[in-house]
């Protein structure tokens, strides 16, 4: 019996040496691939679509987004950038007055009623087209608690449809390029033929 015992011990032994040398078997599978990076929307060119314009000297062009037809950049000191959108909404969008309150606030001014719109606005016509023109400026530091942030804009009322022609940025860089931007509005091309 004891002789048994023993035998038994030593191929339980052998048993557990032999399974602890055994090395462990390779397990595959398959994993799906990840999904392949989103490509930025390719830049649109002016020949797709519906105006053209003449870019300005510094002024880069940027992908445009959902809302904006085109969207440039004009870049100033400091690392900072003035940002150029060109928006179509139809109808009148809101209204003139609705459309300088909205950019009013985003500056932290205070509205203005219809009565006091005339002393915020100016009429021009860069290549023959009445546009109504504003340009705000924060009262306190806006960006980076170091410099006050302007808006120059321009509302184009055209057919069923209004366009808007917005630069937003430093103050000092913004009234810098605003030769540029009223160059840049001289210059729009409508595609249906009509420049104004």
């Amino acid at each position: 019996m004891v002789r048994f015992l023993r035998l038994a011990s030593l191929g339980c032994a052998f048993a557990l040496l032999l399974s602890a040398c055994r090395k462990d078997a390779i397990v595959s599978y398959r994993a799906p691939k990840d999904a392949a990076p989103a490509l930025p929307a390719p830049m649109a060119s002016s020949a797709s679509l519906p105006l053209a314009w003449a870019l300005p000297k510094g002024w880069t062009q940027k992908p445009p987004s959902e809302m904006r037809v085109a969207s440039f950049a004009a870049a100033g000191k400091d690392g900072l950038s003035a940002d150029i959108s060109v928006v179509s909404l139809s109808g009148d969008a809101g209204g003139i007055l609705a459309n300088v309150n909205r950019w009013r606030g985003q500056l932290q001014l205070p509205p203005v009623r219809e009565a006091g719109l005339a002393g915020c606005t100016r009429r021009i016509a860069p290549g023959g087209r009445r546009m109504v023109l504003v340009d705000f400026v924060t009262k306190g530091l806006y960006i980076d608690n170091r410099y006050k942030k302007r808006i120059v804009a321009a509302i184009y009322p055209r057919g069923g449809g209004t366009w808007f022609f917005k630069m937003a940025g430093e103050d000092a860089l913004v009234a810098a390029q605003k030769p540029a931007f009223l160059k840049f509005l001289r210059s729009l091309k409508f595609h249906d033929g009509s420049g104004a």
